[in-house]
Order: C-alpha cells, then structure tokens, then sequence
C-alpha cells in the first residue's frame, strides 16, 4: 500500500513538472487608473490594480491568475499593516490615515495560476515581488 501511494504521488509530481511550461519568470505590476506605476506612488492613493505581466518569451496567450497575496505598509523597518491578497485588486482606504511620504507598499503574490494558451490552469509555484514609495 505505501508503495502504491509513494508511486502515485511521484507520477503526480511528474504530471505538474511536465506541464510547467519553459517560461521564464514573470513580472507583477501595479497599476492606478490605468496607468502603470514604477516606483513611486502618490501620497493618499486608495487602490491599486495588480496584474502579472508574462515574459516576453513565453508562449502568446500565455497568462496569470492572481489566487493568493499580501500587501504590506513599511515605515523604515517597521511593518505598519498587512492586507492579504485574494484577486487582481487592492484596496488601500484604510491606509489613508496612517500612510506618509516615504513609506513604502510592498506587494507579494504567493500564489497564481499560470493559464496556458489552450485554457490548462497550472499552479505557479514561484512568488513575485514589487514596491512602491509613497511621494
């Protein structure tokens, strides 16, 4: 029996390894009002959208779905707050009172899909990473 169960979660490995494309990692941007933000964001902002950019070499059609993640606002070395992630979509409102110029957003998605071009949601083990200074 352990060596039925020992083989079956081997070929299930081999099953998700075989089906991770050759894709090299990709990007998580952030974006308020359509517009795409790099590094810096403007004092009193109430959202963000988060989306994962794919690299240029992977397959076109090739896609990301955001499952799980965290917010975080910095002061120096001291975290402020935490906001988990459950979609493409931040909302920050509640950060107003205590955000200041300087302080830092950092975004961290944990947990994604990567949707192939035929539609094949495969789990996407590798986290992704961005921060942004509040001007």
């Amino acid at each position: 029996m352990l060596r039925f169960i020992l083989c079956f979660g081997f070929l299930c490995l081999t099953i998700v390894a075989s089906a991770q494309p050759n894709c090299p990692a990709p990007t998580l941007k952030l974006y308020h009002n359509d517009k795409e933000l790099t590094g810096t964001a403007p004092e009193g902002i109430v959202s963000l959208t988060i989306k994962i950019q794919p690299d240029a070499q992977c397959s076109k059609g090739t896609a990301y779905e955001i499952v799980r993640g965290a917010a975080y606002l910095i002061r120096g070395e001291q975290m402020l707050s935490q906001h988990l992630i459950t979609g493409s979509y931040l909302m920050l409102a509640h950060w107003l009172p205590q955000m200041k110029t300087g302080d830092k957003i950092s975004v961290v998605v944990n947990r994604m899909y990567l949707v192939t071009d035929k539609e094949q949601k495969i789990p996407y083990t590798q986290q992704v990473f961005t921060r942004l200074t509040i001007k």
